[in-house]
């Protein structure tokens, strides 16, 4: 692209090579904006599944109020993660760096869901619901605080075109409302 403005500037007035370039510029933007919208509209509603999944142990505290929770939690991590892993790189020059912390927070999500299985799993007797219900609420409460740490993360990237694009999405400034940091 840059040989593209190169060319444009050689052949036409420089009122040309600016607009080329301040379109590019408009169209990486925009597309930027696209990615962060995109990612926290996957996050906002991932968290407000957890969120609800938690809420419904405490409503619950019985092992099918856990199960079923489980089974929510699950399902929403897995649309997650499938979200996450559709988005592909951000179209920044920090988009690799972005990709990177999208992936550990995948992995950090997997690792707390099978904590809750886990727990789920050995939870046979109804005394022991107490117990379970407390491990996954602290669960739910580590996957926010991740959740949280990423989207720091992301916002504090160099190139201020990623960090602009979360900040003027309305989904991202939805989920920075709602994070517990």
């Amino acid at each position: 692209m840059g040989a593209a403005v190169l060319a444009l500037s050689a052949c036409g007035s420089s009122k040309d090579a600016a607009t080329t370039t301040d379109t590019t510029s408009s169209s990486s933007s925009a597309a930027a904006a696209t990615w962060a919208n995109s990612l926290c509209g996957a996050l906002v509603t991932w968290q407000t599944q957890i969120v609800t999944a938690g809420k419904s142990v405490t409503a619950n505290p019985t092992k099918a109020g856990v199960q079923q929770a489980l089974t929510s939690a699950n399902t929403a991590t897995k649309t997650l993660k499938t979200s996450l892993s559709g988005l592909g790189k951000p179209p920044t020059s920090v988009g690799s760096q972005a990709q990177a912390y999208l992936q550990d927070l995948k992995g950090q999500l997997q690792n707390d869901i099978s904590v809750i299985e886990r727990t789920v799993s050995t939870t046979t007797t109804l005394s022991a619901v107490p117990a379970a219900a407390s491990t996954i609420k602290a669960s739910v409460a580590t996957m926010r605080t991740q959740l949280s740490g990423t989207a720091k993360q992301l916002r504090s990237l160099p190139n201020g075109e990623l960090a602009e694009a979360i900040k003027s999405s309305s989904a991202c400034q939805t989920l920075k409302a709602n994070s517990p940091v």
